[in-house]
């Protein structure tokens, strides 16, 4: 779930990108007044999109995505160490506990 989102929020992120530069690109084909307010809306729109589709790729990378994937460890991996680990401590609760030491009763 989170990598389409992710996926999702990189392509909303692409076209305010392409957007910003058709306001850009639009405002420099008109008059003083609406030029300025054109340009500077398209110049925020084109940096604001680079900026977050950055921090987005950035913030992937450094393992934001998942504690699974961060470490490189599968599905398969982690289900496996997460088995070891509940096997390791029923052998502790075994040795520790009385019923484990007594001798087993005849039939």
């Amino acid at each position: 779930m989170g990598l389409l989102l992710n996926e999702l929020i990189t392509v909303v992120l692409l076209l305010a990108l392409g957007l910003g530069y058709i306001v850009f690109y639009l405002a420099n084909r008109e008059e003083k007044g609406l030029k300025l307010i054109g340009i500077s809306i398209g110049a925020f729109m084109i940096v604001f999109s680079i900026l977050l589709i950055l921090g987005n790729a950035i913030f992937m990378n450094m393992g934001y995505s998942g504690c699974a994937k961060r470490r490189g460890r599968s599905d398969k991996e982690m289900l496996m160490r997460k088995q070891m680990l509940m096997h390791q401590q029923m052998m502790k609760q075994m040795q520790a506990s009385p019923a484990a030491q007594a001798p087993a009763t005849k039939r």
